[in-house]
C-alpha cells in the first residue's frame, strides 16, 4: 500500500501487513520402548506432538489399568512413567483438544496405545509321575506343569534325590509351553526317588 497526500508526495516505506493462518489441527502419537508383553513395574511412556503445544498435563492422558507417575516435558515432546495397576492389557489414550498450538488449535485423538503387564511370576502347579510303583525301569519320567505358558527350560533345572539310591539324575527333557516331561535316570540301588 502506498500512500499519497494532496501535494502529490507519495510515501516511499509501502506498508505490509503479514499473517500467518494456521487451521491445522496437530496430531500426536504415544510410544513406549517395552516390549509387550512387560512385567515392568514402571512402563516407560512418550507423547509426541506434531508441532509445539501448551495446556498438556498428566491429567489429560486417559489410563484404563495405571497410574501415570513423573509426568515432564514441554512444548512438542512429554514424557512419564506407568504404573500398571494388575495384570492385564494397559491402555492409553489422549483425546482430542487436549492441548493446543500457538493458534489455538486443538489436537486430534491419538491412536490409543495398548501393551500387557504381567507381574506375576510362573508357578509350578504339579509334578505327576508316569507308570507304576516300584519300578525296575532304568528311567522314570516326571511331568511339571507350569501356571502359564514358559520359556527358557533347561534340563539343568531339574534334580532328583534319592534315599537308598545313588546316582539318579535327570536325563533327557521334552515339551513346550506351560508343561515339560523329564525323565530320570533310576541309579543303582533300591529305594525311594524324589524329584
Amino acid at each position: 500500500v502506498r500512500a499519497i497526500d494532496r501535494a502529490g508526495n507519495v510515501d516511499p516505506m509501502p506498508a505490509s501487513i503479514t499473517i500467518t493462518i494456521d487451521s491445522i489441527a496437530p496430531t500426536v502419537a504415544i510410544t513406549s520402548s517395552a516390549a509387550d508383553p512387560t512385567n515392568a513395574p514402571l512402563i516407560p511412556v512418550t507423547v509426541t506432538f506434531s508441532e509445539a503445544m501448551s495446556g498438556f498435563g498428566a491429567a489429560d492422558v486417559g489410563v484404563s489399568n495405571g497410574v501415570v507417575n513423573n509426568f515432564a516435558g514441554s512444548g512438542a515432546l512429554y514424557t512419564f512413567d506407568l504404573a500398571p495397576t494388575a495384570d492385564g492389557t494397559v491402555t492409553l489414550n489422549v483425546s482430542a483438544g487436549m492441548a493446543q498450538d500457538a493458534a489455538g488449535n486443538g489436537n486430534t485423538a491419538a491412536t490409543p496405545f495398548s501393551l500387557t503387564y504381567d507381574g506375576t511370576a510362573p508357578a509350578v502347579v504339579s509334578v505327576t509321575r508316569s507308570g507304576t510303583t516300584p519300578t525296575n525301569a532304568a528311567n522314570v519320567a516326571f511331568t511339571v506343569t507350569f501356571s502359564e505358558a514358559v520359556t527358557g527350560v533347561d534340563i539343568s533345572d531339574f534334580a532328583a534325590t534319592g534315599v537308598g539310591v545313588s546316582g539318579a539324575a535327570p536325563s533327557s527333557l521334552s515339551g513346550s509351553s506351560d508343561s515339560y516331561t523329564v525323565a530320570v535316570g533310576t541309579g543303582t540301588g533300591d529305594g525311594t526317588l524324589r524329584r
